[in-house]
C-alpha cells in the first residue's frame, strides 16, 4: 500500500481532512506572493496556479513555488523546469503529478508539486528571480487540503 495512502488513513483517526480552494490577492507589481497559513490547519497543496507577466527588461526570471516557516526560510522548493524570457506571459500550473512539462508554446509550464503536509502559521511563496519592477504575478489560485486536528480530549 501506498506511504501517502496509509499516512492519510492514520490521520483520519487524528483530524478530518477537508479539501478547499483559494484565491490569493494579486501582489504588487515586481513583487513575489506570501501567503501566510492558518494556524489551525495543517496544509497540503494540491495546486498552485499563476500567471507572470514579465515586462520587457532582459532578463531571464526563474519561479519556484516554496513552503516556508513562518520566518520565511524555505524548507522545501519546488522550482519551475525553465526560464521565463522578458516580455512574455506564461500561466504556470503546479500540481501534484509525476512529471514536470516546459518548454511548449502557447501552452502552460506544469511542474510537480511536493505534497508534504505542513504545519500552520507557515508561508507559501510564489518566488521570481531577477524580478523586475514591471513585472506582476495575477490569477492566482490555489487547491489544498487542511488537516484540522482534534483536540487531545477528543482522541
Amino acid at each position: 500500500m501506498e506511504a501517502t495512502v496509509l499516512l492519510e488513513e492514520g490521520l483520519s483517526r487524528f483530524g478530518q481532512l477537508l479539501p478547499d480552494h483559494l484565491l490569493a490577492a494579486n501582489p504588487g507589481a515586481g513583487a513575489a506572493l506570501v501567503f501566510p497559513l492558518d494556524s489551525r490547519w495543517w496544509w497540503r497543496f494540491r495546486a498552485v496556479r499563476f500567471t507572470l507577466t514579465t515586462d520587457a527588461n532582459v532578463a531571464n526570471r526563474f519561479v519556484t513555488v516554496d513552503l516556508c516557516d513562518p520566518e520565511g526560510n524555505a524548507w522545501i522548493r519546488n522550482p519551475a523546469a525553465a526560464f521565463q524570457a522578458a516580455g512574455v506571459a506564461q500561466e504556470y500550473d503546479f500540481c501534484n503529478r509525476s512529471s514536470s512539462v516546459s518548454g511548449l508554446a502557447a501552452f502552460p509550464q506544469f511542474v510537480d508539486l511536493d505534497r508534504t503536509f505542513i504545519p500552520g502559521g507557515w508561508q507559501l511563496r510564489i518566488n521570481v528571480g531577477a524580478i523586475q519592477v514591471g513585472d506582476a504575478l495575477t490569477a492566482i489560485r490555489l487547491y489544498v487540503e487542511k488537516f484540522e486536528p482534534l483536540a487531545a480530549a477528543e482522541l
